[in-house]
């Protein structure tokens, strides 16, 4: 009867590494061999827009336009936005 508690146990731990393995981890950091940085960027609201204001902010673009989907409130501009 202790085999029970014990293969649920093994298949648990089998669901949590499978789990562990399948998550993604995206740097933050501009790969190698990038495209150029654009002077439009669309807002949205995950990791790859960061990356991508940050290689315009930091070459010689003069001008950079954060283009949202929706009207957004200067009073209520995104998190992800009230950082930079």
């Amino acid at each position: 009867m202790k085999t029970k508690p014990l293969l649920i146990k093994a298949l648990g731990s089998l669901l949590v590494i499978l789990g562990v393995g399948c998550a993604s981890n995206v740097p933050l950091s501009t790969p190698a061999g990038s495209a150029d940085p654009e002077s439009k960027l669309s807002f949205v609201d995950i990791s790859k827009f960061d990356r991508e204001l940050s290689a315009a902010l930091s070459s010689d673009v003069k001008e950079i336009d954060v283009l949202f989907y929706e009207k957004v409130s200067p009073n209520k501009i995104p998190d992800r936005m009230q950082k930079w």
